[in-house]
């Protein structure tokens, strides 16, 4: 998912008109940087259902999710 909107970056990149040419080159741009800034983060920044799967140590009582902050929990199994 992008970081923001075709819209937005029209708008702060200040383009006006409501057809532009070149509006496909834009939202790549827009997804490519979108799926750097998550590969540089190494987390997942916009809201969503993930599914993540570990590995953990018998006894272990902590793990760390890549997706934060987590607001629900669906199920955890072992």
């Amino acid at each position: 998912m992008d970081l923001c909107t075709l819209s937005t970056v029209k708008a702060l990149l200040g383009i006006e008109d409501e057809v532009v040419l070149h509006d496909h080159v834009l939202q790549h741009l827009i997804s490519a940087a979108s799926r750097q800034i998550e590969r540089y983060l190494d987390r997942t920044v916009l809201t969503g259902t993930y599914t993540e799967y570990f590995s953990v140590e018998t006894g272990a009582s902590t793990f760390a999710v890549k997706a934060y902050p987590v607001t629900s929990v669906t199920s955890v199994k072992t």
